[in-house]
Order: structure tokens, then sequence, then C-alpha cells
């Protein structure tokens, strides 16, 4: 992905690289330089959640989730 703008009062350049760590992007006028790192978001692989009843899964597992919804509300 790469931007360049310029005009006669303000000459900009822009461009980014995607990186195993997020997007580097690049910003330049007459003044300088400056780089900035915008980080990949985190993805999670938990699956989705669905209605359970405590008899249909092992009781640790469903004591764990029930901790997790509890710290939502503390």
């Amino acid at each position: 992905m790469a931007y360049s703008e310029s005009n006669e009062k303000n000459h900009q350049h822009f461009f980014a690289n995607t990186t195993d760590c997020g997007i580097q992007a690049s910003f330049s006028n007459a003044q300088g330089r400056k780089n900035y790192l915008i980080p990949t978001a985190q993805q999670f692989s938990e699956e989705a959640p669905m209605a359970v009843e405590s008899f249909s899964m092992p009781p640790d597992q469903y004591h764990a989730l029930m901790e997790r919804i509890n710290k939502l509300y503390d």
C-alpha cells in the first residue's frame, strides 16, 4: 500500500509495509520523517460460546467458564 501527495506548499510522502509484528508506516515532509509501528491485534482461537448445562460438560471445565463469567461482573 502506498500513497503519495504533494502540493506547492507542503510535500508529504507516506508508505506502509506489513511485518510479522504489524504494519510499519512512515510519513515524511520537508521537516523530517516519522515512523510508526501499528501492532497486529491478537487473534483468539477459542471456540464460540454456546448454551450448555452443567451436566453436559466436565465439571472442571464448567466451573472454569463460570469463574470467567463472574470476573466480568466484579
